[in-house]
Protein backbone atom coordinates (compact mmCIF):
# COMPACT_ATOMS: atom_id res chain seq x y z
CA UNK A 1 0.00 0.00 0.00
CA UNK A 2 2.87 2.34 0.84
CA UNK A 3 4.28 2.24 -2.71
CA UNK A 4 0.84 2.99 -4.21
CA UNK A 5 0.17 5.87 -1.82
CA UNK A 6 3.65 7.28 -2.45
CA UNK A 7 2.96 7.14 -6.20
CA UNK A 8 -0.32 9.02 -5.81
CA UNK A 9 1.16 11.57 -3.39
CA UNK A 10 3.85 12.46 -5.95
CA UNK A 11 1.30 12.40 -8.80
CA UNK A 12 -0.84 14.96 -6.97
CA UNK A 13 2.13 17.33 -6.76
CA UNK A 14 2.81 17.32 -10.50
CA UNK A 15 1.99 20.52 -12.30
CA UNK A 16 3.55 22.66 -15.05
CA UNK A 17 6.40 23.66 -12.74
CA UNK A 18 7.21 20.21 -11.35
CA UNK A 19 7.26 17.87 -14.34
CA UNK A 20 10.69 16.69 -13.19
CA UNK A 21 8.77 14.61 -10.59
CA UNK A 22 7.71 12.24 -13.37
CA UNK A 23 11.20 10.72 -13.12
CA UNK A 24 10.56 9.92 -9.45
CA UNK A 25 7.55 7.69 -10.17
CA UNK A 26 7.86 6.47 -13.78
CA UNK A 27 10.45 4.21 -15.40
CA UNK A 28 12.15 5.27 -18.65
CA UNK A 29 10.05 2.73 -20.54
CA UNK A 30 6.68 3.63 -19.01
CA UNK A 31 3.62 2.52 -20.95
CA UNK A 32 0.82 5.00 -20.19
CA UNK A 33 -2.60 4.20 -21.63
CA UNK A 34 -5.90 5.98 -21.23
CA UNK A 35 -9.08 6.08 -23.35
CA UNK A 36 -7.62 8.84 -25.53
CA UNK A 37 -3.84 8.21 -25.61
CA UNK A 38 -1.20 5.53 -25.65
CA UNK A 39 2.18 6.89 -24.67
CA UNK A 40 5.39 4.87 -24.45
CA UNK A 41 8.48 6.29 -22.80
CA UNK A 42 8.98 8.86 -20.08
CA UNK A 43 10.18 11.54 -22.52
CA UNK A 44 6.94 11.28 -24.50
CA UNK A 45 4.94 11.25 -21.26
CA UNK A 46 6.75 14.43 -20.21
CA UNK A 47 5.80 16.02 -23.55
CA UNK A 48 2.17 14.97 -23.04
CA UNK A 49 2.05 16.53 -19.57
CA UNK A 50 3.72 19.70 -20.90
CA UNK A 51 0.95 20.07 -23.51
CA UNK A 52 -1.71 19.22 -20.92
CA UNK A 53 -0.60 21.98 -18.57
CA UNK A 54 -0.26 24.50 -21.41
CA UNK A 55 -3.91 24.06 -22.39
CA UNK A 56 -5.65 23.64 -19.03
CA UNK A 57 -6.21 26.22 -16.34
CA UNK A 58 -5.98 23.66 -13.54
CA UNK A 59 -5.86 19.90 -12.98
CA UNK A 60 -6.08 18.13 -9.63
CA UNK A 61 -6.93 14.68 -8.30
CA UNK A 62 -8.67 13.43 -5.18
CA UNK A 63 -7.96 9.87 -4.09
CA UNK A 64 -11.14 7.88 -3.43
CA UNK A 65 -9.62 4.44 -2.79
CA UNK A 66 -6.37 2.53 -3.17
CA UNK A 67 -6.10 -1.24 -3.45
CA UNK A 68 -2.60 -2.71 -3.47
CA UNK A 69 -1.73 -5.80 -5.50
CA UNK A 70 1.42 -7.89 -5.69
CA UNK A 71 3.29 -5.67 -8.16
CA UNK A 72 1.22 -2.51 -8.07
CA UNK A 73 -2.43 -1.84 -7.50
CA UNK A 74 -5.45 0.20 -8.38
CA UNK A 75 -6.44 3.74 -7.53
CA UNK A 76 -9.92 5.21 -7.73
CA UNK A 77 -9.90 8.98 -8.12
CA UNK A 78 -11.82 12.09 -9.02
CA UNK A 79 -10.16 14.45 -11.46
CA UNK A 80 -11.05 18.13 -11.37
CA UNK A 81 -9.92 20.22 -14.28
CA UNK A 82 -10.63 23.52 -15.99
CA UNK A 83 -10.09 24.20 -19.65
CA UNK A 84 -10.86 27.67 -21.01
CA UNK A 85 -12.72 26.25 -24.04
CA UNK A 86 -14.75 23.56 -22.26
CA UNK A 87 -17.84 23.97 -20.05
CA UNK A 88 -17.44 27.74 -20.13
CA UNK A 89 -14.14 27.42 -18.25
CA UNK A 90 -15.90 25.91 -15.22
CA UNK A 91 -14.45 22.96 -13.30
CA UNK A 92 -15.24 19.56 -14.78
CA UNK A 93 -15.19 16.53 -12.49
CA UNK A 94 -14.56 13.06 -13.83
CA UNK A 95 -14.37 9.78 -11.89
CA UNK A 96 -11.77 7.27 -12.95
CA UNK A 97 -9.48 4.45 -11.98
CA UNK A 98 -5.82 3.73 -12.59
CA UNK A 99 -4.03 0.40 -12.57
CA UNK A 100 -0.32 0.76 -11.94
CA UNK A 101 2.46 -1.83 -12.05
CA UNK A 102 5.86 -1.17 -10.49
CA UNK A 103 9.29 -2.53 -11.37
CA UNK A 104 11.81 -3.73 -8.77
CA UNK A 105 13.05 -0.14 -8.36
CA UNK A 106 9.56 0.97 -7.30
CA UNK A 107 8.86 2.97 -10.44
CA UNK A 108 5.74 2.51 -12.53
CA UNK A 109 6.40 0.79 -15.84
CA UNK A 110 2.72 0.41 -16.74
CA UNK A 111 -0.07 2.89 -15.96
CA UNK A 112 -3.54 2.38 -17.40
CA UNK A 113 -6.40 4.81 -16.76
CA UNK A 114 -10.08 4.10 -17.16
CA UNK A 115 -12.62 6.92 -17.34
CA UNK A 116 -15.52 8.13 -19.44
CA UNK A 117 -13.98 10.05 -22.34
CA UNK A 118 -17.33 11.70 -23.02
CA UNK A 119 -17.54 13.05 -19.48
CA UNK A 120 -13.93 14.22 -19.69
CA UNK A 121 -14.01 15.92 -23.06
CA UNK A 122 -16.64 15.24 -25.68
CA UNK A 123 -19.68 16.29 -23.64
CA UNK A 124 -18.15 19.73 -23.15
CA UNK A 125 -17.43 20.57 -26.79
CA UNK A 126 -20.06 22.90 -28.27
CA UNK A 127 -22.51 21.09 -30.58
CA UNK A 128 -20.78 17.72 -30.19
CA UNK A 129 -21.52 17.72 -26.44
CA UNK A 130 -25.27 17.79 -27.02
CA UNK A 131 -25.05 14.86 -29.41
CA UNK A 132 -22.93 12.79 -26.98
CA UNK A 133 -25.27 13.52 -24.06
CA UNK A 134 -28.29 12.61 -26.22
CA UNK A 135 -26.85 9.21 -27.16
CA UNK A 136 -25.71 8.46 -23.62
CA UNK A 137 -29.22 9.19 -22.38
CA UNK A 138 -30.82 7.04 -25.10
CA UNK A 139 -28.47 4.12 -24.44
CA UNK A 140 -29.13 4.18 -20.71
CA UNK A 141 -32.87 3.52 -21.17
Amino acid sequence: MERLQHFFAIYQRIDKDSLHLLADIYSEDIEFIDPIHTIVGRADLHDYFTRLYQTTTSVSFTLVDAQPAEQGGSLQWLMHYCHPRLAGGDTIEVAGASFVEFNKDGKAYRHRDYYDGGALLYEHIPLLGGVVRYFKKRLSK
